[in-house]
Formats: structure tokens, sequence, C-alpha cells
């Protein structure tokens, strides 16, 4: 995932431990440890009003940055 900020361009990538690269883990399961258990309660503590809200909220933030990064 390429992403810009600043005027800077950067490129997001993971690496799985199984030295998989990957440019977005979206439909990947992440393992609950003592690093990302803070996380999940959160995002279990949400109700299906809230993540649709966030949902939404998601899609409008993209198309809003692909307007901005047409030329005029």
């Amino acid at each position: 995932m390429e992403k810009e900020l600043n005027g800077q361009k950067y490129k997001v990538i993971h690496i799985l431990r199984d030295g998989t690269v990957l440019d977005s883990i979206k439909g990947h399961m992440i393992g609950v440890n003592e690093k990302t258990e803070t996380f999940y309660r959160m995002l279990a503590n949400l109700d299906d009003e809230e993540l649709d809200r966030l949902e939404r909220l998601g899609k409008e933030r993209v198309k809003n940055e692909s307007l901005q990064s047409v030329p005029e």
C-alpha cells in the first residue's frame, strides 16, 4: 500500500513470520498475543452500528484522498 504524507511517499509492506511479503493484510488473521490483545478487546466492544460507521468513514477518507490526488 502506498501513502503520501506531507509530500513524502511511503510504501507499507507487511512481512509475515514465514517470510511472505504482502502489500495488505486485509483478510489475514492476526494472532492474539500481548501486543494485539488490547486492540482485539477494543474491537470486541464495538457494536455493529459503530463498526458500520467506522467502515463508512474509512471509505469516505479513501474517496477524499483519491479526489485530492487528481490533478486539476
